[in-house]
This record gives structure tokens, C-alpha cells and sequence, in this order.
């Protein structure tokens, strides 16, 4: 049982990347209280849809804006995000479901302009990402990859693909080598 009154949604296949901030938090935190919000996402992906007067670091997310509310690292108001959990739903099906249900809160919920936190996907099909096991190396942490692996290289391209980060020809040859 959370006690807390807030709480930060963020899947575990995600990783902060750089230092928070924490008084970029507070402020959200503040601004959550002063005009009653359900919800700020941190990252704006998607961005918000319109602006609020006098305060430039947060917009409301639209009504029926697709991924109006997702998986993504949200600060949530405890008891609105317990209002539109339902039992058994998966995440997929959260993030599609709880968008539309969240048209119930109108304009209470807010996401940021500029990320307020930074991270990467690190996880994906239960395999660490290579870019993610670089970034943590980089950093002394070193993830056990007899419990967790780490993909492939034909494995990391191949995901490449869904990102649209796949535009280099050197990315491109790679694939096709590995085709064959």
C-alpha cells in the first residue's frame, strides 16, 4: 500500500541516463498542487498539445490525443491513476485504454515541454540493449548478463529498424551482411 500522494510511473526497461534534477521536480511537484493535476509526463513524447498560460514549463495534453497518458515516466496524483487502473489489462493495453479514460480528467493532465527526465529504453524483449550495457560501463555498472542477456548485434539492428534510427548506410550494409 503507497501512502504517498504522488507517484513517478516508469517501466523498468527504462534508464535515467543523466543526473535529475531535482528542483525541476519539486517545481512540477508545486505545480501539481497549485492547479490540482491528475498527471505530468516528464518526457514530451508526444508533446503537449496546448499551452498554459503563464507557466512555460508544462502544456496540457489534449483531449483524445493519442498517448495522452502512457508507460513513460509520469508523476501521477495517487488516487487518479488508481481511477483508471484496471485489473488484468496489460501495459499495451493500458496505455491505449487510459488515454481515453483519462478524458475524464479534462484538463489535468500535463506534460512538459523539455524533458524533466532523461532515459533510455534499456530493455527490450527481456534482452539489455547494447547502447544501454555501453552507457552503463561508461559509468562502472556492470548488469549480471547471465540473468538478463544482452542482445545480439544482429539482434540491436534489427530493432534499429523500428526506431527510424536506422537511416545510416553504414547501418544499412550491416543488415544486409547479416541477411545473408
Amino acid at each position: 500500500q503507497l501512502e504517498s500522494p504522488y507517484i513517478l510511473l516508469m517501466l523498468e526497461d527504462y534508464m535515467v541516463d543523466r543526473p535529475v534534477d531535482n528542483e525541476l521536480i519539486d517545481k512540477l511537484l508545486m505545480l501539481m498542487e497549485l492547479y490540482d493535476l491528475h498527471a505530468i509526463r516528464l518526457f514530451p513524447d508526444p508533446a503537449p498539445a496546448i499551452a498554459m498560460p503563464g507557466v512555460p514549463l508544462i502544456g496540457f495534453q489534449g483531449l483524445g490525443q493519442l498517448n495522452r497518458t502512457n508507460t513513460h515516466a509520469t508523476i501521477w496524483r495517487r488516487e487518479s491513476l488508481l481511477e483508471i487502473i484496471h485489473p488484468g489489462e496489460s501495459l499495451w493495453e493500458f496505455e491505449i485504454n487510459a488515454s481515453i479514460r483519462s478524458n475524464r480528467f479534462a484538463g489535468g493532465i500535463c506534460g512538459c515541454w523539455e524533458p524533466a527526465l532523461h532515459y533510455v529504453m534499456a530493455i527490450g524483449k527481456g534482452r539489455w540493449f547494447r547502447r544501454a550495457l555501453r552507457s552503463l560501463a561508461r559509468d562502472g555498472i556492470h548488469p549480471d548478463l547471465s540473468v538478463r542477456p544482452a542482445q545480439t548485434v544482429a539482434e540491436e539492428i534489427r530493432s534499429e529498424e523500428h526506431t527510424s534510427e536506422l537511416q545510416s548506410l553504414r547501418h544499412l550494409v550491416c543488415r544486409l551482411l547479416l541477411e545473408k
